[in-house]
């Protein structure tokens, strides 16, 4: 993850650390999936921010 990246990150999270550095996760973990910041928010959002199990979910569906 590049430093430009992490501050669009926290800006889109409202500069709260933890839940950016689960966006930065997931993006990274599913890369060639180029999901957008938004997506993994709701994706993280939908399993109440558990990266394990938001990463596995994900890619079982695609």
């Amino acid at each position: 993850t590049q430093p430009e990246q992490c501050l669009v990150t926290l800006d889109f999270i409202e500069w709260d650390i933890h839940k950016a550095i689960k966006l930065c996760k997931l993006q990274n973990i599913l890369a060639s999936f180029n999901l957008s910041l938004q997506e993994c928010r709701e994706a993280l959002q939908s399993y109440d921010w558990d990266l394990h199990t938001t990463a596995l979910k994900l890619k079982a569906h695609h």
